[in-house]
């Protein structure tokens, strides 16, 4: 009889032995690969109850260093969800007015308040087809978004690569500007000489004057049935499509 047992103890060993290897190198790769995920978009598609809020992403192509990962807003609500915030402004906490293409490059402020996400992150994330919201309110109370289904950042100057017209629009924005006017242009900085006018921002000349929200806060303006008026909030967002 114990010889019996120590037979199928023998037998037993290598199988639980084997079983306990797979089990750890299974966790070590989970760790590595799929803890993070490339945008809001792809939260959204592997759990449909995420929420709107603060989520980690894995930028695996950023020039910063291999695997980044970035903070960011995700906004589960908006048109289905699956947004990525990369501009957000509603209390003028942060500056937005910067003199150097770096500051712009790399982003500043915080997710948890107002903040721009980076050109080189939103070039990263327009890699691949994408949309583009955008929503915004005046002091009026008045409010207006526009949606396009082309949004791309090109090259090292980010110039702007968008639909003219949007797919949909609401608001002021039917009687507005709209952000398709910016097409083709390149991103450039601020600049005291020019009072801001088409500082941290594509195009320029009118265009860039009349459709700025990256302006100063108390001069960010949006004009609208040759009526002026100044920006409140702004919210600038992208989506893989």
């Amino acid at each position: 009889m114990m010889m019996l047992m120590m037979k199928i103890m023998q037998l037993m060993m290598p199988f639980s032995l084997f079983w306990v290897v797979v089990v750890v190198d299974y966790e070590n790769v989970d760790d590595d690969e799929d803890d993070f995920q490339i945008d809001c978009k792809e939260i959204l598609e592997l759990d449909r109850s995420a929420i709107s809020g603060f989520y980690e992403i894995r930028l695996r192509n950023s020039e910063k260093t291999n695997s980044e990962k970035k903070q960011v807003y995700c906004d589960m609500k908006t048109d289905g969800g699956g947004w990525t915030v990369f501009q957000n402004r509603f209390d003028g906490s942060v500056d937005f007015a910067k003199t150097k293409l770096k500051l712009y490059e790399d982003g500043f402020g915080d997710v948890n308040g107002e903040y721009w996400l980076g050109l080189r992150y939103i070039q990263e994330l327009t890699e691949s087809p994408t949309e583009f919201w955008y929503s915004i309110s005046v002091t009026s109370g008045e409010t207006a978004h526009e949606k396009y289904d082309r949004f791309e950042l090109v090259g090292k100057t980010y110039r702007l690569s968008i639909d003219v017209q949007p797919v949909e629009k609401s608001g002021l924005a039917n009687t507005g500007m709209v952000f398709g006017s910016l097409d083709a242009t390149e991103f450039g900085v601020y600049d005291p000489a020019m009072n801001g006018a088409c500082g941290g921002w594509w195009g320029f000349g009118y265009n860039c004057i009349m459709l700025n929200f990256n302006k100063g806060y108390n001069e960010a303006e949006w004009y609208y049935n040759a009526v002026k008026s100044k920006l409140n909030t702004s919210r600038m967002m992208l989506r893989r499509k």
